[in-house]
């Protein structure tokens, strides 16, 4: 946790998996590039965790004073979507730069990601598929169909 954290606020409508909402328990996280040039996660929720009033707020963190543990100003955000055991870069990201908001990492600034797309060949089962049990889940069966 530092001092200079950057707040990005993301719509429940505006995150999509081949045309449709993640399932709840992915993970959505803003990533910098470290020195090593590797990204690394610097903050994430959890879809459908908190979705008060429709939406997440992302805390990203800034790098302290000498280290390189977190975004450095006007750094460029990198966000990737976590589904099951599978980690997705986006085919397209927009951020509103409209003032208070800013594309790239701010301290103590705010972000708004208005729209994520990330189409992709989910594999696996991310939850009920058989059509006849009590607990299907047809938004499952439908990201599971390869683009």
């Amino acid at each position: 946790i530092t001092d200079a954290n950057m707040t990005i606020q993301v719509g429940a409508d505006v995150v999509l998996l081949n045309g449709l909402e993640p399932p709840c328990g992915s993970l959505l996280g803003g990533f910098y590039t470290n020195d090593a040039n590797q990204l690394v996660c610097a903050g994430y929720q959890i879809w459908c965790d908190d979705f008060s009033n429709n939406q997440l707020a992302i805390p990203l963190m800034a790098s302290e004073a000498g280290f390189d543990n977190g975004f450095q100003p006007s750094e460029e955000i990198t966000w990737l979507l976590y589904v099951g055991n599978q980690t997705f870069s986006p085919t397209n990201i927009v951020m509103n730069n409209a003032v208070p908001f800013s594309e790239t990492f701010v301290a103590n600034g705010f972000g708004q990601l208005t729209s994520a797309n990330y189409d992709c060949e989910v594999t696996g089962v991310l939850g009920c598929t058989e059509e006849t049990a009590y607990n299907t889940n047809e938004r499952e069966i439908l990201a599971l169909d390869p683009i």
